[in-house]
């Protein structure tokens, strides 16, 4: 019986989706990750002697195809996600003792605290809320109806349309935009804005907000890793793709740190965008992906930090209103228990702060902290998690820009988050992908 050789490169979520999903289904899988370690963006290691990870994730209680990869791979979701079910907004004052306000984040486990905390709440007043719920309506009825036409606005062009006021953006649109996805207001399309929560209200009883209980690559990629090999797969780290192998339009194989050729009937290119854009220009098929390599990326800056004790009274989400740390978590009580505090932090704006040196990032750090209450005396230690091209961008008129997963190179499936997909770039999105490119790859076969 024909086991068709499929080599998937990337071993992110979608690539570990794509390669599981092969494997379960008789391909002969062979999966290539660049960097020691696996998980992509979802992953963890040891940076000069401090554990750290990608960035600050969080699992959505809404997503379906996360659970499902979890359950394909013979996991538990109580043994990967701790769920917090709620967040926080912190604005930053001068003394440090500015206001917080508490939102439940889940209609089931926390009923009261979800449905109650929008009134007790007066993170915005009466009126501004009343116009920030008709802007929120307005944006999913239009995500609904017509997509195309919300992603030529900005979520500031489509806030102006509703007149909400400074503060409103301040306080509401900036966590939901920079704190999220690292570009503000003015740069994000309302397309990426509106979908997450037409996604939330679809499953509205699942809502919820979960960390991890650990290390991303240890209690997640890297057991659906040993899956895949317990399946037949093989696992390569330390395995960077130089460019693929194609002859008359189609796949032949791949060459590995410019040495190494691997032959393949399929190939799942799974990696991030940049990556992508650069293994398809050195194997000379340009002309076949003129919107891919049109897509442009954006950049993260993490920052984490180990201290001597919490730096936060809760481990949940904070948005840091007002500040360069527009996103945090304390992490000691929940995916770094064996530390005394642990704190991650997203930094904006990333385009700014990225090509500075450790040391002055780790400065902003300590100029911002105390104006949202945080001690930086504490610290023990920190590392600044740089990525030049995290995502692909999220600004307006970008969504066209995005492929399907089969290509005109007969052979070759796309399968990162870039993909056209209504989760963009997140941690679901990129399992849809995945999944996307295995069912390409598998009708494919069908008609050998």
């Amino acid at each position: 019986m024909r086991k068709p050789k499929t080599i998937v490169i990337g071993s992110g979520l979608a690539g570990l989706s794509a390669a599981l999903e092969l494997s379960r289904n008789g391909f002969a899988v062979l999966l290539l990750e660049a960097a020691p370690y696996i998980g992509g963006r979802t992953a963890s290691w040891n940076k000069d002697g401090m554990e750290v990870e990608s960035g600050l994730h969080r699992v959505l209680g809404f997503y379906t195809a996360f659970p499902k990869l979890v359950k394909k791979a013979g996991l538990k979701m109580k043994d990967i996600i701790i769920w917090e079910d709620e967040i926080e907004v912190k604005i930053a004052t001068g003394t440090g003792k500015g206001p917080s306000y508490v939102y439940g984040a889940s209609p089931v486990f926390k009923p009261f605290k979800t449905f109650s905390s929008p009134f007790r709440n007066h993170l915005l007043s009466w009126k501004e809320t009343w116009k920030a719920l008709k802007f929120f309506i307005s944006g999913m009825i239009t995500f609904i109806t017509r997509p195309e036409k919300l992603d030529e606005f900005s979520v500031l062009d489509y806030a102006n349309k509703f007149h909400l006021s400074e503060e409103t953006i301040q306080r509401l649109l900036v966590p939901l935009t920079a704190g999220l996805f690292f570009i503000p207001p003015e740069r994000y399309s309302a397309y990426v804005f509106f979908g997450p929560f037409v996604h939330a209200l679809k499953r509205f009883y699942r809502v919820r907000i979960g960390a991890f209980r650990g290390g991303m690559t240890e209690v997640l990629a890297r057991p659906i890793a040993e899956r895949i090999a317990q399946l037949g797969g093989t696992v390569l780290t330390d395995a960077p793709v130089t460019r693929l192998v194609a002859v008359n339009n189609r796949v032949r194989g791949v060459l590995v740190n410019n040495e190494t050729e691997y032959a393949c009937d399929y190939a799942v290119l799974a990696t991030s965008l940049e990556p992508a854009q650069r293994i398809i220009r050195a194997s000379s098929l340009e002309d076949a992906f003129p919107n891919l390599l049109s897509l442009p990326s954006m950049p993260e800056v993490n920052l984490q930090i180990e201290s001597s004790r919490p730096a936060w009274p809760i481990d949940h989400t904070v948005f840091g209103v007002g500040a360069s740390l527009v996103t945090f978590t304390e992490q000691s009580r929940t995916t770094f228990t064996d530390k005394a505090g642990r704190l991650s932090i997203i930094l904006s704006p990333p385009d700014r702060i990225i090509a500075l040196k450790d040391e002055e990032i780790f400065e902003i750090f300590k100029r911002d902290a105390p104006r949202l209450g945080i001690d930086s005396a504490h610290v023990t230690n920190y590392r600044v998690i740089r990525h030049p091209a995290d995502f692909y961008l999220l600004s307006p008129n970008m969504n066209k820009l995005r492929p399907q997963p089969r290509t005109s190179v007969r052979g070759l499936f796309l399968a990162g988050d870039y993909v056209q997909q209504s989760f963009m770039a997140t941690m679901e999105g990129a399992i849809i992908a995945g999944n996307s490119a295995a069912r390409e790859v598998i009708n494919a076969e069908k008609l050998v």
